[in-house]
């Protein structure tokens, strides 16, 4: 399986080189799988809410995303897409979630 960068992704789609492009949910987290050129392949990053995967996909253009998980990790995607469509998700900027991400970081590694 090959990794490949969000620049890469917009890329192959705009060339109309992408197959599919599915939301899995891959223990407590979520990660996008993309099938083009015959290949599997995964975006070269990991994601722990579904929302933020979705937002990034939809800012790159990429709307036509299929889901994949366990119930849980499906519902919490269909919710996430849920408030794409009616802007009730929260849009955060890549400085907010990096804060986010630094903070809940910290969270976890208190004694």
């Amino acid at each position: 399986m090959q990794f490949l960068t969000l620049e890469q992704l917009q890329q192959d789609h705009a060339a109309g080189r992408v197959d599919s492009i599915t939301l899995q949910a891959d223990g407590a987290g979520f990660e996008v799988q993309i099938v083009a050129g015959g290949g599997l392949h995964r975006l070269a990053r990991r994601f722990t809410e579904p929302g933020e995967a979705l937002q990034l996909l939809r800012d790159a253009g990429i709307s036509d995303v299929h889901i994949a998980g366990n119930d849980a990790a499906s519902h919490a995607i269909r919710k996430a897409l849920s408030g794409l469509e009616d802007g009730s998700n929260t849009i955060y900027a890549p400085d907010d979630w990096e804060l986010l991400r630094t903070n809940k970081r910290m969270q976890r590694d208190a004694p």
